[in-house]
């Protein structure tokens, strides 16, 4: 049982930043074909809250989109930060939250 809920938090990270990537790249995409955006920054920054942020910022850098935008650039590595930091102790203390 201990295992499944390891693999589930795996799973869940990962998940949870391919799909800010995704974002990142769906709303970059629409900027340069000079689209209407659909994607907004918000959807962007929520999907780094719960999760995802470490994914977005490789890729902000990969892809060069959001570079010149001081709040993503200062928001996403503390999400990172906050992220790593909760995985790290979620895995050390074996899930317990108490």
């Amino acid at each position: 049982m201990n295992i499944l809920i390891y693999v589930l938090a795996i799973v869940y990270f990962l998940a949870i930043n391919f799909y800010g990537v995704f974002m990142l790249i769906l709303q970059k995409r629409q900027i340069d074909r000079d689209e209407k955006v659909d994607i907004k920054d918000g959807k962007i920054l929520l999907s780094g809250l719960l999760g995802g942020a470490l994914g977005i910022f490789i890729c902000m850098f990969i892809i060069k989109h959001h570079l010149r935008d001081l709040y993503m650039m200062v928001v996403m590595p503390l999400f990172a930060t906050l992220s790593i930091f909760l995985l790290y102790m979620l895995f050390s203390g074996g899930f317990r939250i108490i």
